[in-house]
């Protein structure tokens, strides 16, 4: 009896339980008793587990991990011997102290989750794939709950119209929320904001959102720690007022509008930019503005132009900012 093997063995070997153990080479791949593990036991990939009619179901992770761990998964669920039933379920290092009710738990939440991705879906191949999906976990649920004789029934929901409207009723509440929490964040900081602005503090707050700006020298400074040209600035204040007086937003998309060492990846109809981590609204591009073209009244003509015909040549698009 060999107790260390190729990678490929230790699954089959597991799926057989001709033996108490075996291992791969460097021990990244093994299982003791009824149970195999990756990389250690804190990653169970699955185990054999007894029902209360003393037969056998075998329980398999939904968790990942790594990219080597995913292929340990997939060689484990290929070794699987058809004749056992087989539930997902998340499994951890600690998942066989664990109550049946617990694991019937884990199906809820993830009817639920999956219920709410088929109310959200916008195309009907994507809408009728996640259906599917969910008619198969429902049924895996409710066989799960049978099998250890719990009473708990699950059901595939019917109006998913109606959820639509309430996952978009709470997803306004919760923006709305986030919206007043940020208020109420500014309002506790406005000393802090009104003193970064005027170079008097070197940073921010780490719960400030909003991205302000200030100049220092021959440059625009970011509340984010970003630097560029204020010639750069001018540039692309030129390309924002485009968009705005046009009313054609500027998506990236092979058009590159450069500033500094950073990529101007959106600008909106209203003026508001993203770059990067950078969400700079239209309200405080506009309140430097005139400091900017008083330092630098005329920009570089070159790069104005540059910029401006790569706005042009973008196809219009919808900004999701």
């Amino acid at each position: 009896m060999k107790h260390v093997v190729s990678s490929s063995e230790v699954p089959h070997l597991w799926a057989h339980q001709s033996q108490d153990s075996a291992r791969n080479g460097n021990d990244t791949l093994y299982f003791r008793g009824a149970t195999i593990y990756s990389y250690g036991s804190h990653f169970p990939i699955a185990s054999f587990v007894e029902t209360p009619d003393q037969s056998r179901v075998i329980y398999f992770t939904t968790e990942t991990y790594s990219v080597t761990t995913a292929r340990h998964i997939s060689m484990v669920r290929h070794s699987l011997p058809g004749y056992l039933p087989v539930f997902n379920v998340p499994l951890d290092q600690g998942f066989y102290r664990k109550e049946p009710a617990y694991f019937a738990g884990t199906y809820r939440d993830r009817i639920k989750e999956a219920s709410e991705n088929v109310a959200r879906s916008r195309n009907q191949n994507l809408r009728e794939y996640r259906y599917e999906t969910l008619c198969e976990l429902v049924k895996e649920a409710n066989r799960y709950c049978e099998t250890f004789k719990l009473s708990e029934t699950f059901m595939v929901p019917t109006d998913f119209d109606e959820l639509k409207k309430e996952l978009s009723r709470i997803a306004a509440e919760k923006r709305s929320e986030e919206k007043a929490r940020q208020a109420e964040t500014l309002r506790k900081n406005s000393e802090a904001i009104e003193q970064w602005c005027k170079g008097l503090r070197s940073e921010l707050p780490w719960n400030i959102e909003t991205v302000y700006l200030r100049i220092e020298g021959d440059e625009m400074v970011t509340s984010k720690g970003a630097r560029v040209p204020l010639s750069h600035a001018v540039a692309l204040l030129e390309t924002i007022e485009h968009c705005i007086e046009t009313r054609t937003p500027y998506k990236r998309n092979g058009h590159t509008i450069r500033i500094g060492f950073y990529t101007v990846d959106s600008i909106d109809t209203d003026g508001n930019l993203r770059a990067g981590c950078h969400s700079i609204l239209w309200s405080q591009i506009s309140r430097i503005a005139p400091m900017v073209r008083s330092i630098i009244p005329i920009a570089d003509s070159r790069l104005v132009k540059l910029m401006m015909r790569s706005n042009e040549n973008a196809e219009p698009t919808t900004s999701n900012l």
